[in-house]
């Protein structure tokens, strides 16, 4: 049982530190947070979070299956992922910009989670750094009956604890910002997601 707790932990110090939100769908999340409102934010986060959950599992069950797979078909799912995310930073940078006041409900929120999900699972590379995080913190393959429920459960709670914060803090900071800020954050995101699509597209040339 303390094993098993101790993979919990694991699981959520895991999440917590892939929601670092430091790649380009991290950054869009932080942008929805800031012109369309916390919920917006916060929802499309959980779809990238559920995507972690998807590749860790994948990375404790299956990586040795899976791998040459993987390497198979990445380029044309990096291709795919390139040219979502330039088309993402394409509307945002020429999108007419406009705060909402109110967060969206239903249908927006569910569209924005799914269209982070969708990203997120054409950039299957992540299953290797699941890999490397799992060697370091010494989380290995066992029969333990409830091993994967608490890994899978902890990576999302890390996750999902990390957007939260995230997004309630940019929330609240975004009523000390000026709309022109929001506006040239929004422009700079457009960008960030663009520049991410070209070099994301480029690698595969090199490959």
């Amino acid at each position: 049982m303390r094993n098993l707790e101790i993979v919990l932990l694991k699981g959520m110090l895991t999440g917590f530190v892939l929601s670092l939100p430091l790649g380009p769908i991290g950054i869009y999340c932080m942008e929805k947070t800031l012109v369309e409102g916390e919920k917006e934010g916060y929802f499309s986060a959980l779809g990238m979070v559920s995507v972690d959950v998807i590749y860790g599992l994948i990375a404790y069950f299956f990586l040795n299956q899976i791998e040459v797979l993987i390497l198979r078909y990445e380029p044309y799912l990096k291709f795919i992922l390139g040219i979502c995310l330039i088309m993402m930073g394409y509307k945002k940078f020429r999108a007419h910009f406009e705060v909402k006041q109110l967060e969206n409900e239903g249908e927006g929120i569910i569209r924005n989670f799914f269209t982070c999900f969708l990203v997120t699972l054409a950039n299957p590379s992540t299953v290797f750094i699941f890999v490397a995080i799992f060697t370091t913190l010494g989380i290995v393959e066992d029969n333990a009956r409830f091993l994967p429920l608490k890994l899978g459960g902890g990576i999302f709670i890390g996750g999902a604890s990390m957007w939260f914060i995230i997004t309630y803090v940019l929330y609240h900071w975004r009523k000390k910002v000026e709309l022109s800020t929001l506006e040239k954050i929004t422009k700079s995101c457009g960008l960030v997601l663009l520049s991410f699509g070209v070099l994301t597209l480029l690698t595969i040339c090199y490959q």
